[in-house]
């Protein structure tokens, strides 16, 4: 794993004292390329470049709240996993939901800090939350953004809910990084993000922006069949 950034949303640094320095600690002991950002508001935080994969986010921030924060990013199928931090826990109930592992009330205890970072760095092994691959631009592409990939000669074209992107690599290697997260390879020019597809046709699978991908001859059934399964996985 590498370049994983972990984001400290709600305070000053001054303020933020034993929190950064524990997750400073936590990121040289890991040794994995972590880098520690802080960000002092919700509103600083929706004006990033780029999104933490691990948020600690305080229930009580001026201006948007934490949990307003969160339910903000789940609608826009962002991709952090969110650790919120509070003085008290009177609202535990309200912080839980997507991508959401836990709930720590300060004073925080260094020790059950650090292991719930390990669950959430193990998690982030088993399902990579962003492309990992160089790309023509600057930052990552998050997965949940991505409708469709295309081979174009030397390069891969991204289709994303915003756009646009190219990246210098295989379909192949892209079939690689991407085989546990809901995309399929359905033609030899394309592969499809399940998660996107709002339907599948005869002969091509029909994206939620529209666009008609082909599909392998005589594979419509099992795209299908495939597709169905991930569904029923993702909407038990």
């Amino acid at each position: 794993m590498k370049n994983i950034l972990l984001g400290i949303c709600g305070d000053s640094k001054s303020r933020a004292g034993r929190l950064w320095a524990d997750l400073s600690e936590y990121a040289e002991i890991r040794r994995e390329g972590i880098t520690v950002q802080l960000y002092e508001s919700a509103e600083s935080y929706l004006r990033r470049k780029e999104p933490a994969d691990v948020l600690l986010l305080n229930t009580e921030l001026r201006g948007i709240s934490g949990i307003q924060l969160k339910n903000l990013l789940a609608k826009r199928k962002s991709e952090e996993a969110i650790l919120f931090v509070a003085e008290y826990s009177r609202s535990m109930k309200e912080a839980f939901g997507k991508n959401v592992y836990g709930f720590l009330e300060q004073p925080i205890r260094k020790e059950s800090l650090f292991e719930v970072l390990d669950i959430v760095m193990e998690d982030l092994k088993k399902v990579p939350r962003s492309l990992g691959l160089p790309m023509d631009q600057d930052g990552r592409i998050l997965l949940s953004s991505i409708l469709y990939i295309k081979a174009a000669d030397k390069y891969v074209e991204i289709y994303t809910d915003t756009g646009r992107k190219v990246g210098y690599y295989s379909l192949k290697k892209c079939e690689e990084v991407l085989d546990p997260t809901g995309f399929a390879r359905v033609h030899r020019s394309y592969l499809i993000h399940f998660m996107h597809v709002a339907a599948v046709m005869n002969g091509h699978a029909k994206m939620s922006d529209g666009t008609e991908v082909p599909l392998a001859r005589g594979t419509t059934k099992q795209v299908r069949k495939e597709f169905y399964a991930y569904r029923c996985s993702a909407f038990p």
